[in-house]
């Protein structure tokens, strides 16, 4: 290891791991949690608490106050009486240790507490002996915990914070759907294939699309190149070999950890590991980049569907995709999009080269000597003013939609049940449904004025550069 990149870990090191106090500190809590579940549960029930998660594992970074806590059901209890059992005994162990709690819902649900200072999660899960049968989808979680403190060495524990802290200062650290990064699950696995943090990014820059790491050689390559055909990166689970960890994993982000890991070889940074957050700037300065850029942006804005992250960012993107293709169809070049979104609303940002069209639409037609598809084409458009162009027949016919606008207000402006059967998923159709604002110009700088996250969203919007 050159010694600019040992002084830079060394530095890095003193962040991420955890002190001897804040380890004596998460002890103590999981002691305290584990006697009041055990003494919660005996009174009743068959349930064996367990802790998973980082800290489970030993891989969580300094400052992570998170402690899951697993509620293990027999697999033949029924899923109402796992939830309806699982949150009574959640609720009374964090009532008998003076904790805060609210319900929270992911498959099913779950307590979210806050207990002496310390976010704790207590989920009900079954206790399936075969992680590729499970039941829901968090009870592959404790299979995960033993395989990692089973294949991970001791010593590699800090090569996953770095790696961690790493993913998090790249911007791709997080395997949830808005995110579509890298989960710690999945960096704990890289380290127990390659090796060392240094290790791990001198694989990292020899990847390419379709990268297949599987830990156990469960699988022959050629049948995994089969069955993930489009991931980027493939990284069998070795509990569950039918599963890509990495599934979640957007080709944008796996193209920027390459990029990440190649610049930190080559000029080792602190910085590298740390991501700053964006300031709102002043309206003085969007406005300033919106009028250099000389093109038309559309903002579509409505109240956040009260639904799960995971739920809602596919369908925020498969909705802007949808409003992309109205306009492309229209022939309204698309130059950008983007999505912000907070708790209480969501914008969807349309870049545009121009929002007016010529009153006419030119369309190429058949060759002259295809006989068939010429009789189709003029027959088509009999009465339109049709000729021919370096052997091929055209037409112009007066275009439909001129304005990007009004295209779009006529779009948003259908039903619930319009915009579902157009392609808009079904929440953010009940949102679009329900308030909409379609704005350009002044009405743009109104909404950006009026959150400051939006405009911290549009400097890097502005300013992305991975160069």
């Amino acid at each position: 290891m050159n010694p600019s990149l040992q002084g830079v870990i060394t530095d890095v090191l003193r962040e991420v791991v955890p002190s001897q106090e804040e380890k004596d500190a998460i002890r103590r809590l999981q002691d305290k949690l584990l006697t009041r579940a055990y003494a919660v549960v005996k009174q009743r029930y068959s349930i064996e608490p367990v802790f998973t998660g980082s800290i489970a594992k030993g891989t969580w970074m300094a400052g992570a106050k998170d402690i899951d806590l697993f509620l293990m059901f027999h697999e033949r209890v029924p899923r109402d009486e796992l939830e309806r059992t699982g949150l009574d005994v959640a609720k009374q162990i964090v009532q008998d240790m003076g904790g805060r709690w609210e319900i929270a819902y992911a498959e099913h649900p779950y307590l979210r507490a806050q207990i002496e200072g310390h976010k704790v999660d207590i989920v009900p899960a079954y206790d399936v002996k075969d992680a590729s049968k499970i039941k829901s989808a968090v009870d592959r979680t404790p299979h995960h915990v033993r395989y990692i403190q089973s294949a991970l060495d001791k010593n590699l524990l800090n090569e996953v914070r770095l790696l961690k802290k790493f993913c998090v200062g790249a911007g791709v650290y997080g395997s949830d759907l808005k995110t579509e990064g890298f989960s710690g699950y999945l960096c704990e696995l890289l380290v127990v294939e390659y090796g060392t943090f240094e290790d791990v990014l001198r694989a990292v820059v020899q990847w390419r699309p379709g990268t297949i790491i599987d830990v156990e050689e469960h699988h022959a390559e050629a049948s995994l190149k089969k069955k993930f055909p489009h991931d980027p990166l493939v990284v069998i689970d070795p509990v569950d070999p039918n599963r890509n960890v990495a599934a979640v994993l957007s080709l944008e982000n796996f193209l920027v950890f390459i990029r990440r890991a190649r610049e930190f070889l080559q000029e080792p940074k602190f910085s590298a590991f740390f991501r700053l957050p964006v300031m709102a700037p002043s309206m003085e300065e969007l406005q300033r980049h919106l009028d250099e850029r000389q093109t038309r942006f559309v903002f579509i804005r409505f109240s956040t569907p009260d639904v799960l992250d995971d739920v809602l960012w596919p369908q925020l993107r498969k909705c802007t995709e949808r409003v992309r293709t109205l306009l492309e169809e229209n022939e309204f070049e698309v130059l950008r999009t983007g999505i912000w979104s907070s708790d209480v609303a969501t914008v969807l940002v349309i870049e545009l080269l121009v929002d007016e069209l010529p009153a006419i639409q030119k369309r190429r037609g058949p060759s002259a000597f295809d006989a068939a598809s010429s009789k189709s084409f003029l027959d088509h458009y009999r009465g339109y003013n049709v000729f021919l162009e370096d052997g091929f027949w055209a037409v112009e016919f007066k275009r439909k939609n001129r304005n990007a606008m009004e295209l779009l207000r006529a779009f948003l402006g259908e039903g619930e049940s319009e915009l579902r059967a157009k392609g808009v998923p079904s929440y953010v159709a009940a949102a679009l449904h329900e308030d909409v604002e379609l704005a350009t110009g002044e009405h743009v700088a109104r909404l950006l004025r009026r959150f400051d996250s939006l405009r911290a969203f549009m400097y890097n919007y502005f300013h992305r550069n991975l160069v």
